[in-house]
Order: C-alpha cells, then sequence, then structure tokens
C-alpha cells in the first residue's frame, strides 16, 4: 500500500512481530528470506535455533540451513559455544534476515 505496488513474493517483519506494522518493521522478502527470519521450531529443546543435543555423540550440534540445504556447523562440548558458531553463521550466511535471539 504504502509504494502503490504489490511484493513480489512476501513481506518480513524485521522484528518477527505480525502486528507491528510500521513501516519501518516491513520489508519485501522472499520465500528463503523469510524463512531465515523465523522463530525456533516449536519442538527445539535447546532454547537455540539451529542447535540440538546429538544424542550418539553427547555433544551439542549446530546447523543453518541455507538455500533449502541444511550445512553442519559442528559438535560442541557445551551450548554457548554451539550458540554462538550459529549466529555467528546466521549473520555471516543470512545477512540482515539473520535472526538475533
Amino acid at each position: 500500500m504504502m509504494t502503490g505496488q504489490d511484493p513480489k513474493e512476501h513481506i518480513d517483519h524485521k522484528d518477527s512481530d505480525p502486528t507491528n506494522n510500521r513501516w519501518c518493521n516491513l520489508r519485501e522478502a522472499t520465500n528463503a528470506e523469510n524463512s531465515r527470519n523465523a522463530k525456533k521450531h516449536v519442538k527445539n529443546t535447546s532454547g537455540v535455533k539451529g542447535v540440538y543435543w546429538h544424542r550418539l555423540a553427547q555433544k551439542w550440534a549446530a546447523y543453518i540451513t541455507v538455500d533449502y540445504e541444511v550445512v553442519y556447523l559442528g559438535l560442541f562440548s557445551n551450548l554457548a559455544d554451539a550458540a554462538r558458531t550459529r549466529q555467528l553463521a546466521a549473520e555471516r550466511l543470512h545477512g540482515v534476515f539473520a535472526r538475533r535471539e
């Protein structure tokens, strides 16, 4: 409405709050970009997007999805290291669409 044109694919809320429709919080996004800014899955038990407990290795595993492909980031002895690695990868690979939790 603000530009007089329909978005090509999606409108993304920068802060992930669908009720915050201020112009400064909205941006055009592809489906992949919109997915990058998604909240962690409801079944996530680590509390960190892209980090899970690897039962066989008995360590924290980190991963990130890039262009619909899962990229394995490694195994970590503690959750903080896995979370830090995942966040750095998100900032590098997802840019402004990286979710900062």
